[in-house]
Parts: C-alpha cells; structure tokens; sequence
C-alpha cells in the first residue's frame, strides 16, 4: 500500500509541475480521478488555482464546486497561507475554521486559558512558532521544557515535553519549531578568564538528539575582539531556515559583535563588531537579505541608518552588495538616537517551511518593526519612544532595485525617498519590553492605555487585504500619521495604512505579546522568593498571522526579561505623547481616501505598493473600431498602458470579450509584455465585473472602462481610468463615458499622469533610472535625448 501511494505521489508532483508549466497535459490530467485532480490543485496557491480555472471548464467547475477557490482566497486575503495537503485534506472543514478564525478576530471570542510560571533568578524563556520554552542559565543539569500552545480553529492540540541531560551548561538558546532545532550557545573562556570563541550546540527540539541535517554537531562562533575579559555576554539568536545570526553582547565593555551563517553546513556567511554604546540589532528579511543597524560620524555626530546586506554576495570586495537606509533624524541633531530591528514568525519563505503541527493553515507575510528611541544631549529627562512599521517586502524591493543599479560604492537612499509611503510610525508603549513579542505577522499588539495595568489592548493590522472598512465596521483606520518632535525639532509623516482593533481580556496584566494563535498577557507574582514573570496565555479561536523574533531572553528575572537595558525607567512616558496624530482615522469611509479640505475636494492618488494593472479588452479586432485617436498613436498609447505593470512591478489582470470571434486575440504584444499574468477569456458578459473568473481574478490577487470602473467603484476600490489607453467610435462618446466615470469617482486620467503618480517622485525606486526607458518609448522620449545630446556636447 505504501510502495503504491509512493509512486501516485511522484505522479502527482509530475503533472503539479507541469500545471505550472505554459503548456497544460489535458489529455494526460483528466485520466486521473477528480479526487486527485483536486489534490493536485490545492497544492497550488490562489494565483496557480485561477490559472488552472482559465485551462477549461471541467477545471472551473471542479475548483468552484469543492470551494478549493473560495478557500485560497480568502486565506490570502487573510494573509494566511494553507497547511500540509495529505490525506486529512477537507477543504470544507478548512473554510470552515478559517470562516471562524476570521469572525473570532474581530469580536475575541477567548477559549481557554493557560498560566505558564518562568524559572527563578537565571531563568531563561523564549516563545516561537506557539511554541513556549523554557531552561536555565548555567546548569548543565537542568533541562528545558516545552509547551506547544493549543489552537482550536486550527485543530492543534497542547503539548509538553522535556529535554534533560545535555550536558552543556548554556549562556541563551533558541528554537524554531519549523526546523526542529534547539540552539544552546555559552562562551568559551582560557585559564585567565578571557574570551575565546563562542561554542554553539544543534539538537533536535523534538527529542534532544543530535539535529540529523547539521553536519557539524557544534560550531564554532569566533570571538572578533579576542583579549578581553567579559563577566557577562547576552545573546540574541535568529533562525531563518537554514541559517543562523547570533549576535553576542557585551554591555559593561559596549562591544558587540554578528554572526551569520549556515547551520546546516558550518559556513560563515557575514560578520560584523561595533565597538560603542549603541551595538548592532539586526534580522533576517529573507534567506537572501539581512538588515541590520548601523551608525556612521556626520561630522562629530552619530547618525543611525540601517544596512541591508545581500548574504549571497557579501564576501565581494565592492559594496554593490549593501545599501544604507536613511532614517528619520534630521541633520545636525544633538542627542541619543539608539535604534533596534525585529522581525520574526514566519521563519522562512514556503518553499522551505516546515510546519511544527498539522495545522489547517499558518501566518504569511511578515512585518519589521523598528523601535525608535531619542533624547537630546542637554535634556535626559525628556525623549520620544517611537516604534516604526515597515512591510518586510518593501524592503527588500527597495533593496532589489538599488543594488540592481548600483555599479559601485555604497547607496544610501534619503528618508524622504523611502519612509514616508512605507512605514507607519505608533508610539511605543514604554511599559512593552523591548524585544519582538509584541509583533506577529502583519499585526502589533500594545496596551490601550500605556504605562497602567489593565485588561484592555489595542491591535494595529497592517494587512493591506483587510484594510477596506464597510458600514457595518467598528474598527478604526489609520492613513497618515504625523508626528510632531520637540525632541527632533522636525515633522515626521508617514503613509502606511493599517486598521485598529481594540480587545480586552479577562485578567489584568502587565504587558501583552502575540503567537501564532494567542495573546499571551504577562503579570508579576512572588515566586523562588523574588519577582519572576507569569506569561498566561490566553487563546483565541482565530489564529494571529504574526511574526515573532527569536531573541534569547538571558538577563536575570530580577528585571522584565525581555528588556535590553536598565536605562529606561517603566514609569516613564514619551516626552509628547500626544503629539502623535492619526490624521486620517474613520470608521464607514474608505481608508486610502483623505479628508475633505476645506474646498470639499478629495484628491485620491495612486498607491503602487496595493494598486494592480487591469488590461480591458485591448484585441486587435476592436481596433478596427476606434476613431477617437489615430491607429498608430492608440497602438503606442496600449503599450505604453500594459508597460506600466512591468516598470511598477503591479500584479496585472488581462481580460477578452470573445476574442473566438469578430473582437480578435489580445495585441500580441501585450501578451508577450506579460506572459505570466492571468488572461480571463469572457464567453458574453459586455462588463469584465460580470465574469465571475475575471472577478475572482481581481479579488483573489489584490484587491477597465466605463461600465468595469463603474462596478469596481460600486464595491468599494478606488479606480483610476487610463483615458489614452481606451478608444471608442467617436471623441463625443468617449467624452460621455468619461464624464459618466467621473462623476461615479473614477479619476480619469492620461497615461503620463498614471505613471508620474505611481512615481511621485524621481529620486523613489522605480524612478529617474527606470521610468527613463518607459517615457522614451511614449511621451518624453526626445527631451530626454536631447538633454543627453547637449550635456555630451558641452
């Protein structure tokens, strides 16, 4: 029976991948039972369903009739993506609990509760992928033990366990379910109490063994500032897949030093040591890219920036693998400017995720959070304690694209450039520590009312899907933040949407953290005779797609454990709290709206990071038809549409009205230009919104004219209509369809107009470099040349 199963596996994963080829096996696939057809399909994510419901309708039909297609949208909409497909695969008990994850989200609906003690004085504790550890600083004897938090709405039970008799007496350690991996790390010392190396130990999390996959069952981490002699060494230890940054800190000598590498292999992949007060934090954004905090001399001040670092290229002798990220401190500021950098859950991308639990689905995309802290020189009573959100994407498309035009030297992109349309800035609860746990996924959790114990909590969600309020809604949304700094002296902006949920849970506590399915609330009590925290968990019934970092908490529990410092004192507030202003938080109107001004004009612009391309009808038949622009200037001005999708990087949706018949095939070139994008063939329907493929298209992969613009405004997206770019039978018709479209809200704009607003500004990326070759092709192409021409003559 298992030899059997073992070969239909292999002929699944054939024909999976031959799905996602360009040409489709119809006559070997319908050989096979539906039931393994659809096996087949739900490997696939909702991008690889719709495609496979373009193939035919036997497909369509299968993917709507087993809800496979309802499913994958709405888990990623969620920001969720699914769990193991094997033989337990129900994709009707999937929506189900996925339909209840989402409703207990927004009222939560609290299902159980449990209390886990820390250890006493030495006591270390971490928390990653719902997995709650336990161990103890310095005692080769004790063991560490394990409690895998329950999940109702994901079918994952509790478990316990213990892992004892390792022998090692470890300084920190971390986990990663995802990868089975337990990581014990202690300093290794010579006769005169000086630092050697640092020893890092591999075992299974599951059983305590020796990890299978390491082939070197102890690394070792070189100590890059040899000669010292340190009492006390904090560590913080990341996994990312299949590799490793611990990051090892001595604060009574401010040194601290980075190391990355593959813990599957042994190799050394980075490095870096700072000899100062602030040290280096740092996180993993991909298997590819690292960022970490950096603090360079302008003139006799230190002025913090982040560094992301390409770890496939970073042993070149060039800086083209590095780029340096403004932040925003203003020039000349006379002060303290200490920066942190997390990130965590999800571990890795998924191609290489593991999952720790038979779980029905799990968190997608991430966030790295960024906490800020300022105070100026001659004033120490007085500082802002900032946190700054940035989608974990964002920057490494930003890195992407500078490094990528980059031929020599080090890049540093302005703040202005970077931050304002990316991040979103939140006042940090100076009550929170200041590790990670308080982001997860797309969200982050903090105390409603800062600096008091209490059961209420405030969540700000950054998931781009779910910010899209209807009148039924009692959350909040935030566009533009402004925040007004004394300590600074400066305005800063930033544009980063996210929806506000506020909860209250059924004890007070202290401060609050995410895991993958849980709050978990944590308050003091009296045990091993001194102060010790008492995290209890309190479970929802929707999992929290979230992300956590994987920071060891080693300082005694005589302070909070997840505090870096004593510096700060948890009385103290921000200097200014409320100089920090939502200016744009509603309840029923649309979030990427602003306010009205005082003239009543809403100005509505293009966001590229949740916009998408749609490409309506462009066939070669229907050409014939269009006399409101010349044949060759309305062919340019489609191709000058359709390149937008690839100058911008948008998710873009072609579509056909029976291009079988008179109306023709789509411009060639345009299918070329996009040759991976969905093409959705309408058999009849004269409005693409009508479609329910080309609907399912739209909403599965993000969130076109007249009656489409007319619909899509009608359910709530902002739409902006490419008038160069859509021909009719006369100017006068075309003048009334516009005039109709606009006066529904659709902003009616030309092809230049789309991409400068799209751009803003020539310095962002896509900017100057790239949209030079775009506008060649269209609209200014010869002032660009003859710029060129003249600066070449003088």
């Amino acid at each position: 029976m298992q030899a059997g199963f073992a070969g239909l596996y292999k002929q699944i994963l054939s024909i999976k991948h031959a799905l996602q080829g360009p040409v489709v096996p119809v006559d070997h696939l319908f050989r096979l039972p539906s039931k393994i057809i659809l096996r087949i399909l739900a490997e696939l994510d909702v991008v690889g369903v719709v495609r496979c419901m373009q193939v035919c309708r036997t497909l369509n039909s299968l993917a709507h009739s087993t809800q496979l297609y309802e499913y994958k949208a709405k888990l990623t909409l969620a920001n969720l993506e699914d769990g193991p497909v094997d033989d337990t695969y129900d994709i009707q008990s999937r929506l189900r609990q996925l339909e209840a994850h989402q409703e207990a989200w927004k009222d939560f609906r609290w299902s159980s509760t449990h209390a886990i003690d820390t250890l006493g004085p030495g006591g270390l504790w971490d928390m990653t992928g719902g997995v709650f550890g336990l161990g103890k600083k310095g005692d080769a004897n004790t063991g560490f033990s394990f409690t895998r938090l329950p999940s109702r709405c994901r079918a994952i039970t509790k478990k316990e366990w213990t892992i004892e008799g390792l022998g090692f007496p470890c300084d920190g350690f971390a986990f990663e379910p995802s990868e089975d991996l337990l990581v014990l790390i202690r300093a290794r010392m010579d006769d005169g109490g000086l630092t050697m190396d640092f020893e890092v130990k591999l075992y299974s999390l599951e059983n305590g063994a020796p990890h299978p996959r390491a082939t070197q069952k102890t690394l070792s981490v070189q100590h890059f500032g040899k000669g010292r002699h340190v009492e006390y060494w904090a560590y913080s230890i990341q996994i990312y897949g299949d590799q490793i940054s611990i990051l090892c800190e001595a604060k009574e000598d401010e040194f601290t030093q980075l190391a990355v590498l593959n813990w599957v292999t042994g190799n050394f992949k980075f490095g870096r040591y700072v000899e100062d007060p602030f040290g280096i934090s740092s996180t993993f954004l991909s298997s590819k890219f690292l960022v970490h905090t950096v603090y360079d001399f302008v003139g006799n001040l230190l002025v913090p920036k982040l560094a992301i670092v390409d770890l496939e290229h970073a042993s070149h002798q060039d800086r083209t693998w590095k780029v340096h990220l403004r932040l925003p401190v203003p020039n000349g500021f006379d002060g303290t400017s200490i920066v942190l950098i997390h990130t965590g859950f999800p571990s890795a991308e998924r191609a290489v995720r593991k999952p720790h639990a038979r779980a029905s689905f799990m968190t997608s995309n991430r966030l790295v959070s960024i906490p800020l802290f300022f105070r100026k020189t001659e004033n120490r009573e007085t500082y802002d304690w900032l946190l700054l959100v940035v989608l974990a994407r964002s920057l490494i498309r930003l890195a992407e694209a500078t490094m990528a035009r980059n031929s020599w030297g080090l890049p540093e992109v302005p703040w202005e450039t970077w931050g304002p349309p990316n991040t979103k800035l939140l006042p940090l609860d100076v009550g929170m520590p200041s590790s990670p746990l308080y982001v997860h996924g797309l969200r982050v959790i903090m105390r409603n009312d800062p600096g008091s114990t209490g059961k209420s909590f405030r969540v700000y969600d950054f998931n781009q899907h779910g910010i899209r309020p209807d009148e039924k809604s009692k959350n909040e949304f935030s566009l533009e933040t402004e925040f007004e700094s004394t300590i600074l002296g400066c305005t800063i902006r930033t544009r980063l949407p996210c929806r506000i949920v506020v909860g209250e849970l059924p004890e007070a506590h202290e401060w609050v953290m995410l895991a993958e399915d849980s709050i978990v609330a944590v308050s003091k009590k009296e045990s091993f005779g001194s102060q010790c925290e008492r995290p209890g968990n309190y479970s929802v019934t929707n999992p929290f797609d979230t992300q956590e970092s994987r920071h060891d908490r080693t300082k005694p529990s005589s302070n909070l454990p997840l505090y870096k410092g004593n510096d700060i004192s948890k009385n103290q507030h921000p200097s200014n709290p409320s100089a920090l202003q939502e200016t744009s938080q509603r309840k029923t109107t649309s979030p990427a709206m602003p306010n009205l001004g005082a003239s009543g004009l809403k100005y509505q612009r293009i966001r590229k990071d949740d916009a998408m391309l749609l490409i309506i009808d462009h066939q070669i038949g229907l050409f014939e038809l269009v006399r409101d622009y010349e044949p060759a200037e309305f062919r340019n001005n489609v191709l000058a549409h359709a390149a937008l999708g690839k100058v911008f990087n948008l998710p873009t949706i072609m579509t056909t009205s029976t291009d079988d018949g008179p109306n023709g095939p789509m411009l060639q070139e345009v299918l070329d230009m996009h040759s991976n994008a969905p093409l959705i063939r309408r058999k009849g329907e004269v409005n693409a919104w009508d479609s329910p493929e080309f609907r399912a298209a739209v909403k599965a992969m993000y969130v076109c004219t007249a009656f489409l613009a007319l619909s899509l405004i009608e359910e709530g997206y902002e739409v902006f209509a490419n008038s160069e770019a859509s021909g009719t039978y006369s100017r006068r018709i075309a003048d009334e369809a516009n005039d109709r479209m606009r006066a529904a809200g659709v902003n009616v704009m030309s092809m230049y107009a789309v991409a400068i607003d799209l751009m803003r500004d020539w310095r962002h990326t896509p900017g100057y470099p790239e949209l030079t070759p775009y506008f060649d092709q269209s609209v200014y192409g010869m002032v660009e040349r003859n710029y060129k021409a003249t600066s070449k003559s003088s």
